[in-house]
């Protein structure tokens, strides 16, 4: 589970329409027909008029959902809620909500293949989020993780090496696999 900021789908119906052929001298049932189309088109649209506008999600929404769309690989949506969460006010003086959404922005970027955008961001954050503990332990070792890849992708082995170095002393159990392996990818050049 992932640490919270704080430590609806609506449904369209359509109606059915059946046109029977009229008959010669049927005017009485085309008109009851075209009357029964008005008043379904008018009804359904004071229906959508009234309809009640979907409750504003409060920003641990926002961050909660664009957290589960970075994990299910929809970086584009990702990155639009974690854009919209970084300009309002709910965060401004929060450093740590800052830096989460900074790392987790940031690794839907460089999936994204932006990685020049990516890099600053996850690194400012992770920085922070090192700082507080057991907490944040998963984004700060993922971060690194990704830090560690986008210096291989600029051929900087040093520096992939030495965040993958930082990835694995914040691992602990079967988690050290992945940043040990690429620690020896890095180092082995």
């Amino acid at each position: 589970p992932s640490p919270s900021l704080n430590s609806a789908h609506g449904s369209t119906g359509a109606s059915r329409i059946a046109f029977m052929p009229a008959g010669k001298g049927d005017n009485d049932s085309m008109f009851i027909l075209i009357a029964a189309v008005l008043a379904s088109q008018v009804a359904g649209g004071q229906a959508a008029a009234t309809a009640p506008a979907a409750p504003a999600r409060s920003t641990q929404q926002i961050f909660d959902a664009a957290t589960l769309a970075g994990e299910e690989g929809r970086c584009a949506e990702a990155i639009s809620d974690f854009s919209a969460i970084e300009n309002s006010k709910a965060i401004q003086g929060s450093p740590v909500a800052s830096a989460a959404v900074a790392v987790r922005k940031g690794l839907c970027l460089a999936q994204l293949d932006r990685a020049e955008e990516a890099e600053a961001p996850i690194r400012a954050g992770a920085a922070i989020l090192a700082t507080k503990g057991a907490t944040f332990v998963d984004d700060v070792r993922t971060a690194y993780i990704m830090l560690g890849r986008l210096a291989m992708l600029r051929f900087d082995y040093d520096a992939a090496a030495n965040d993958f170095r930082t990835a694995l002393a914040r691992s602990s159990g079967l988690s050290r696999y992945e940043p040990l392996a690429l620690l020896a990818r890095a180092t082995a050049f």
